[in-house]
């Protein structure tokens, strides 16, 4: 296995009242002299660092977040309880994927209860607070005999990785790669129309991409329409015999008649058969759960017709629903963030626990970049570092161009 960033410490940093106006990476949204002062410390000792939100739980120093008034007074008691156990879960996957055994608190004791604490220690992460009992004065002290003459750490890998797969994201024309056709037509079939949109996402199990999305062109040629009215009206035996005749099926083909009559009738019967109802204002959240009604979609799929409406339809979903959003694991993304160290291990679980921890304010924004990188130059066998975004950063490559 390529070894992991080794760090002997993680260090939490609070937010605080005072935010710019506008979005930002977290490290440079929250403005006062004592988040100046924590933000410093943590990024002088060069180990891995996190940001604990009122609003948003564990946020990488680098999420882009929108300004917010959140503070952990104004939650509910069942609210804070939520945030309460979604931070230890947060806090327990960065410091295993990080190897840290030792997490050093520069917040509010409130951001991390006595019973936070004991949950911590009993995953097997020891919580240090050096500024316990200190007011502010003395606080802005601590840091400023802590780091007389200090220089500024390098950049951490972690930080550098997800810099790297943001950037690519950018540059990447997603209707082209993310709706890999047999022939252009197909494409632009499945990425424009709504209903197209969806018979793709609903049938995408186990299958080459460039299989599935020419699916909804099949079945428009096959039976003179998409229309989801008329889908709806045919009997699962009618259709069978429809998929049974196609040139490009899905994996699961015999079960794929009754997934699209569930998903037209859905359409039919509540929204008025406009399929772009499912996600026209409404959360991401509904949005998933309206997908996961529909046999065969489970939670993968869900995310992954979440992500691919907005880089498609040019819907931009609550950024409340961002840090739930995980990237869609398939050997791809998994592969990916494995060689890239930050993935213990090369499975589905693991690849969603390194894409939040690289990414907590919106883990899914690396599914796009991840999956590209992995089709392209990171293959099972023979992948091509040299030509690879991210080569810079990643531990596969970096290990592969010593060996040479």
């Amino acid at each position: 296995m390529i070894p992991l960033d080794h760090a002997a410490k993680l260090r939490l940093v609070g937010c605080v009242s005072t935010k710019g106006l506008l979005p930002a990476r977290a490290r440079d949204m929250y403005q006062s002299a004592l988040f100046s002062k924590r933000r410093r410390h943590a990024e002088a000792t060069g180990d891995p660092w996190f940001i604990l939100s009122a609003k948003y739980g564990l946020l990488h120093p680098d999420a882009w977040i929108e300004p917010y008034e959140q503070t952990l007074d104004g939650l509910s008691p069942d609210s804070l309880t939520a945030w309460q156990a979604r931070v230890v879960v947060g806090i327990a996957a960065a410091a295993r994927l990080c190897r840290a055994d030792r997490i050093e608190l520069h917040a509010g004791a409130d951001y991390v209860t006595s019973e936070m604490e004991e949950e911590l220690a009993r995953r097997g992460c020891h919580l240090n607070r050096p500024l316990a009992g200190l007011k502010i004065g003395e606080q802005l002290a601590w840091y400023d005999r802590a780091h007389a003459g200090a220089v500024a750490p390098p950049v951490s890998r972690h930080t550098a990785i997800t810099t790297a797969l943001l950037a690519y994201n950018e540059r990447i024309p997603h209707a082209e790669v993310l709706f890999p056709a047999v022939d252009e037509e197909a494409r632009l079939f499945a990425s424009q129309d709504p209903f197209a949109f969806c018979v793709g996402t609903v049938l995408d199990r186990g299958t080459r991409a460039e299989v599935i999305w020419h699916i909804p062109m099949d079945l428009r040629n096959a039976l003179g329409h998409l229309d989801p009215a008329r889908v709806a009206a045919m009997g699962e035996p009618e259709l069978m015999a429809v998929f049974k005749e196609l040139p490009h099926k899905p994996r699961y083909w015999t079960a794929a008649p009754r997934t699209v009559l569930e998903l037209a009738r859905l359409v039919v019967g509540e929204f008025d058969g406009d399929p772009a109802g499912i996600w026209r204002g409404r959360s991401a959240g509904e949005v998933r759960r309206t997908f996961r009604r529909i046999h065969g979609v489970g939670p993968a799929l869900a995310n992954m017709a979440v992500l691919l409406i907005e880089q498609s339809f040019g819907v931009m979903f609550e950024d409340v629903d961002r840090p739930s959003i995980d990237i869609k694991p398939d050997v791809h993304t998994a592969r990916v963030l494995h060689r890239l160290g930050v993935a213990p291990e090369e499975t589905p679980d693991a690849a969603v626990e390194a894409a939040r921890l690289l990414h907590p304010a919106y883990p899914g924004a690396l599914d796009a970049p991840l999956w590209v990188i992995g089709r392209t130059w990171c293959k099972a066998s023979s992948p091509r570092c040299d030509e690879c975004e991210v080569r810079k950063c990643c531990g596969y490559a970096i290990w592969q161009a010593r060996a040479v």
